[in-house]
């Protein structure tokens, strides 16, 4: 049943492309670059001019239709660089192309971008590309194709970047500004140029989904120093795929088809320095899947990978040295409706709600002391008409649209999108809330509710995906059905079911510091709370000093990959994750700028607590690293038998080869352990079930050590006899 429904929503994904002709309505209060601005697309005569006015007047939906707009020189995001977006009507169709020899691109050494979207400091909001193709044209080797940033939230959806002849230094540039993301970049392809996409600085994540990269010259991707999570990546190449240069750099790559041509057959397909966690890596025509300096530095042979951590799996109770590796299925899309099929808020009547005067979130008074009043604009019924048209769309042209009231999604209606719409600063007090309806799938999409008081209830056994919206608060009742979040930047209370998310930035809720004592549990400080459920996140940031994420009665939670940013000290007992009663696995990696390190885990098993502290893991950017934890009960509660006929053996002055032989059924695992005095022992490696060998690295020559090995399971462990080897 489960492989069914994941193909059901290929095949919503796969119809919808094939079928992509993205129009909008005539009232849609978009900046149409044609009919708006007299860019020609003709890809003859210089359309610049007119597409650097609508971004110079801060026109936030600026519109491609099909055509090829040719340009001369960097297309850059308007004053304050945020909150601007392009679309195209295809991605295939809508072509922005730097004119061959264009002046000011000729010097590979001091390279220029084609479009340049904002840079540090980290304001970057709600900036995105969609639906189009960028070309660098032909004789323009100093030309990157694409520099952009966004922060909070924002991304790149259905692009293409083209190097015309193969040159230019980067194709999708993320790493020439600091303080990048967190952002969404999905359904990327970047064609040629030395490298396909670059990333670089410490914060704040970048999150990517089905990236393909073909013909670079030097690397595929590089990563020098963010944190990158990936999936479903693929590259053919000549050169390594990815390289993960050393420093801060922490990269989470699952499903890769990496394919090597020519010169690879000497060369890894992933060069690691740095943290890394892998899963499902497969390579041919390379000398081998990866190359591994970092951590550990534990270097496996042979083309593939099952699972790989390049630090040890750190666990706080008995659980398996691998990744929980839940059920992953992708965002389902809905069809692009005609625009007579299309309903517009804006067309129906406004009312009005008498409102406080708010100031820094506090009600004014009067020199009498009653509150402070106006009327304001109250858009809830003009909502609720839209959704009750009939129509299958509802849109919010772009533009403020207070709601105070409550607002039901039911009927025909399958989409809501706003064009960068909002609902007003600090006002309204929107409750959105997802009824049963005819279609089984509701995705509501590209709002900007940064200061706006908007809930989103989900109730119905139907569908709910919600993507690219910034603020905003989002309940999943029990008994809801799949929950998709896509690139948001808010808070989140889960109770059962099943979602999945890609780019979820919890930032977005505020709660008050707690004054309960470290390791107890402080109910509703929590900006991600899920009960009785399961979750997957692909990509996860928040900063502050709130609990990023609280796991209770039975969840299931698998994160991977992500950044805690922490910016605050007000709390200085803080945990990233409360594991309580629940099971979770999770990648992570941390940046501290005020001295105040979170401690990574605080976990309840069967009643018993334990804390996993900062400084007790490796670390990163001040705080803590951990490439693979694990929380979770194996599949067996019966005794281990301990391995037999342990031997230890030097293979160099620093490294030694540890081999047992093991008649356990039912161990989720082994750790090699080691100790130079016979009763202070260090877990060193920790690997699968299936395995019987281990190699121990970094020892210091001519040093003594002894070994043993554990078998375990969630409840049990059998412990091996020691072994002895006098180091080189």
């Amino acid at each position: 049943m489960k492989t069914i429904l994941i193909l059901v929503s290929l095949l919503i994904i796969v119809s919808s492309t094939k079928a992509e002709n993205i129009v909008f309505p005539a009232d849609a209060n978009i900046a149409d670059v044609k009919r708006d601005y007299g860019a020609k697309g003709d890809g003859v005569t210089d359309d610049t001019a007119a597409i650097q006015q609508a971004l110079t007047e801060r026109r936030k939906f600026i519109y491609f239709p099909a055509g090829t707009y040719l340009i001369t020189d960097t297309l850059r995001w308007g004053q304050r660089q945020t909150r601007q977006s392009f679309q195209g009507q295809s991605e295939a169709g809508a072509v922005i192309r730097l004119k061959d020899g264009a002046a000011g691109f000729a010097n590979p050494s001091a390279p220029k971008a084609m479009i340049w979207t904002g840079g540090a400091p980290a304001q970057r909001f709600h900036n995105g590309l969609r639906n189009l193709t960028i070309d660098n044209g032909k004789n323009n080797p100093g030309a990157i194709g694409l520099q952009f940033m966004a922060n909070n939230q924002g991304g790149i959806h259905n692009l293409t970047i083209r190097s015309g002849d193969g040159s230019g230094p980067i194709g999708l540039d993320l790493g020439y500004s600091n303080e990048q993301g967190p952002c969404l970049i999905r359904n990327v392809t970047v064609q040629g140029f030395d490298i396909g996409i670059s990333t670089k600085y410490g914060v704040n994540s970048i999150t990517l989904e089905h990236i393909t990269l073909k013909g670079q010259r030097k690397f595929g991707f590089q990563n020098d120093g963010q944190v990158v999570s990936m999936r479903d990546f693929k590259s053919t190449n000549a050169v390594p795929a990815f390289y993960n240069k050393r420093g801060s750099s922490l990269l989470t790559l699952l499903d890769a088809e990496l394919t090597g041509t020519g010169e690879a057959a000497k060369l890894p397909a992933v060069d690691n320095e740095a943290g890394l966690f892998a899963r499902n890596i497969s390579s041919t025509g390379y000398l081998k899947a990866l190359e591994n300096s970092g951590g550990l530095g534990n270097n496996p042979e042979g083309s593939k990978l099952v699972e790989f951590s390049s630090h040890s799996p750190m666990s706080l109770f008995p659980s398996p040295p691998k990744s929980m590796n839940l059920p992953v299925k992708e965002t389902p899309d809905v069809p692009w409706d005609e625009v007579k099929d299309w309903a517009n808020v804006a067309s129906y009547p406004v009312g009005k709600t008498e409102r406080p005067v708010m100031q820094n979130g506090k009600a004014q008074l009067n020199a009498d002391g009653t509150a402070k009043t106006f009327m304001s604009e109250d858009w809830t019924a003009a909502f609720q008409a839209a959704i009750d048209s009939g129509k299958t769309t509802v849109y919010f042209p772009t533009g403020a649209y207070p709601c105070f009231g409550e607002i039901h999604v039911r009927g025909k209606v399958r989409r809501i999108i706003g064009m960068s719409s909002s609902f007003g600063e600090h006002t309204g007090d929107a409750k959105i809330i997802i009824d049963e309806g005819e279609s089984p799938i509701v995705r509501i999409e590209r709002f900007d509710w940064n200061y706006s008081r908007v809930t989103i209830t989900h109730t119905a056994k139907r569908t709910l995906v919600v993507s690219s919206i910034l603020g905003g608060r989002y309940i999943a009742k029990p008994g809801h059905g799949d929950f998709f979040i896509e690139d948001m930047c808010a808070r989140f209370d889960i109770s059962g079911g099943n979602t999945w998310a890609r780019q979820l930035n919890t930032e977005g809720g505020s709660t008050p510091v707690p004054t309960d004592p470290r390791g107890t549990y402080v109910p509703g400080y929590d900006l991600l709370l899920i009960e009785n459920g399961s979750l997957w996140i692909l990509g996860l940031k928040t900063e502050g000093d709130a609990t990023l994420v609280t796991a209770r009665k039975g969840s299931k939670v698998e994160v991977v990959g992500g950044l805690i940013y922490a910016n605050k000290a007000y709390r200085p007992e803080k945990q990233w994750f409360i594991n309580d009663e629940s099971s979770i696995s999770f990648t992570l990696g941390e940046n501290v700028i005020r001295k105040a390190p979170f401690d990574p885990v605080w976990e309840r098993r069967d009643g018993e607590v334990r804390i996993l502290k900062k400084g007790e893991s490796p670390g990163r950017g001040g705080g803590s690293m951990l490439t693979l934890y694990t929380g979770y009960k194996g599949n067996t509660t019966a005794p281990v038998s301990k391995p037999e006929r342990v031997s230890a053996n030097a293979v160099s002055g620093s490294a030694a080869e540890v081999s047992w032989m093991s008649t356990a059924t039912n161990a989720d695992g082994f750790v090699v352990d080691t100790s130079t005095d016979g009763f202070t022992w260090k877990s060193a490696v920790i690997v699968p079930a299936d395995e019987t060998q281990a190699r121990v690295l970094k020892l210091k020559s001519g040093a003594d050590y002894r070994f043993r090995v554990r078998a375990f399971n969630s409840k049990a462990e059998g412990v091996s006899t020691t072994v002895h080897v006098t180091m080189p």
